[in-house]
């Protein structure tokens, strides 16, 4: 199976899970070429590999860059990497693709979490037990 990770009308349904699977199964390390003839990427696929690469900063570089750019833009300026955007287009993209890690909400889950803290600490000062 040919796999083109850097085609962008491989995610337009949203994430590819069957290439991902076909990946990990039969090529977990699998080489990228880019269209255009730039260097090209490794794609691990498999968690072992992931943790085994991160964890060794001896073998392994970041350097260059882990930024995959896109050499010839697609369309119009909606398409640019999240992380180096600026407002508005950030702001606007930014909400609707991680609603639960907005302001409001990640201090509601913080006070939920330190109640429920709180709660374990009575009841274990009571001798434990649920309820």
């Amino acid at each position: 199976m040919e796999i083109d990770l850097l085609d962008p009308s491989l995610f337009a349904g949203g994430q590819p899970y069957a290439e991902f699977t076909w990946l990990r199964e039969h090529d977990p390390v699998h080489w990228q070429p880019e269209p255009d003839g730039g260097p090209g990427i490794w794609v691990l696929t498999r968690h072992a590999d992931i943790k085994a690469v991160e964890t060794d900063s001896e073998t392994f570089s970041s350097e260059p860059t882990t930024v995959i750019t896109d050499r010839k833009p697609i369309g119009d300026a909606t398409h640019r990497h999240l992380i180096f955007s600026d407002p508005p287009h950030h702001t606007a993209h930014r909400r609707f693709l991680t609603p639960e890690q907005r302001g409001d909400r990640a201090v509601a889950a913080r006070g939920r979490r330190g109640a429920g803290r709180r709660r374990a600490r009575r009841r274990a000062r009571r001798g434990g037990g649920a309820g």
